[in-house]
């Protein structure tokens, strides 16, 4: 480290900040709903530290995963901005999803067809009475492919593989073990609460009925990610983790803003109610200032951990926050919440 230019350490200091923050929120959420969320901004930001140290430091880090989930767990994060199948391919994408998890729960040498009505296909989580996760949020967020979530047997080693990445790129940029980094990271667990039902009647009359089931699942994934951002990432364990928090926060509301743009100006017809729904978030002064440039860049900076572009402003010795404001010429106030 003590050869590096300070942009440089920067890099490395945000991505231990962020493994440190997430490795412990994670290992402590156990089976709880966070972990589903948690686990995809982990995948996000391993992914992206071993592909810095790869590119910037000519490291390569085994972390012990297929390369095709992380690589799918961390693009979920970005929703319709995914430049690789792009907004098309991200509704399709969750159409397949939508298939695959019917197929889960309805198989087709299910007996006892008369019964179907029993039947369910769809959990929505809540917790604190806000909707934080729905199951098919949580398959897309851990990057499952199509035929795995067909599969409910294939969900738990598919997500312990992934987890396991985690831990094994938090240990490595950390240097601590499981009993230190549990310490850190968020630890509040408030009692979900689920309820049942079935995925095509609840989502044709979700945002009144005025979007295709793939779309309107879609949504809710990005609902997801805004609320359990909002309510789960606060931490009072150190200044690292709050400001790893921060980033994790400013990030999905990136995304999900984002993804809302790119929504409204798709192809996709939009009733009247969705329409002035998505005029009017896009509208507010603050959502505006969150898709201007200075901010894109600073997402850009501090998701792909590359400050060379800002190395002259950083001076000596910058913390995890100085690109916030040599990117946009903000100040902030620190808060654990």
């Amino acid at each position: 480290m003590e050869n590096l230019e300070p942009h440089q350490r920067l890099s490395i200091i945000t991505a231990a900040n962020d493994l440190r923050y997430v490795g412990g929120s994670v290992l402590k959420a156990g089976s709880h709903p966070k972990a589903w969320p948690f686990a995809q901004w982990g995948a996000t930001v391993a992914f992206e530290a071993r592909k810095h140290l790869g590119d910037a430091h000519g490291e390569q880090l085994d972390l012990g995963w297929e390369f095709a989930v992380a690589e799918a767990a961390r693009h979920s994060g970005k929703f319709f901005e995914d430049k690789s199948l792009m907004f098309d391919g991200v509704v399709q994408a969750f159409r397949d999803l939508l298939d695959a998890n019917h197929l889960a729960y309805f198989p087709t040498d299910r007996r006892g067809r008369a019964f179907d009505f029993l039947r369910d296909d769809l959990s929505m989580t809540t917790s604190e009475g806000e909707v934080v996760l729905s199951n098919i949020s949580g398959l897309f967020m851990l990057g499952m492919s199509p035929e795995r979530a067909a599969d409910m047997e294939s969900w738990g080693p598919h997500a312990v593989t992934l987890a396991s990445g985690i831990g094994r790129a938090a240990a490595l940029f950390t240097g601590l073990d499981i009993k230190l980094l549990s310490r850190h990271g968020n630890h509040e667990l408030p009692a979900p609460t689920w309820w049942d039902g079935k995925a095509d009647k609840a989502l044709a009359s979700s945002y009144g009925g005025e979007f295709s089931p793939e779309v309107a699942v879609a949504l809710v994934s990005i609902h997801s990610a805004v609320q359990s951002a909002r309510l789960w990432t606060g931490t009072n364990c150190c200044e690292p983790c709050a400001s790893a928090a921060l980033k994790h926060r400013f990030v999905v509301l990136y995304q999900a803003l984002r993804s809302v743009q790119l929504l409204r100006d798709s192809s996709i017809h939009l009733g009247s109610l969705a329409m002035g729904y998505l005029r009017e978030l896009l509208d507010d002064s603050n959502a505006k200032v969150v898709l201007s440039q200075p901010l894109r860049n600073l997402r850009n900076g501090w998701l792909h951990l590359g400050f060379g572009d800002i190395a002259t402003g950083l001076g000596e010795t910058p913390n995890a926050l100085t690109p916030v404001v040599v990117y946009t010429g903000m100040g902030w106030r620190h808060s654990s919440n």
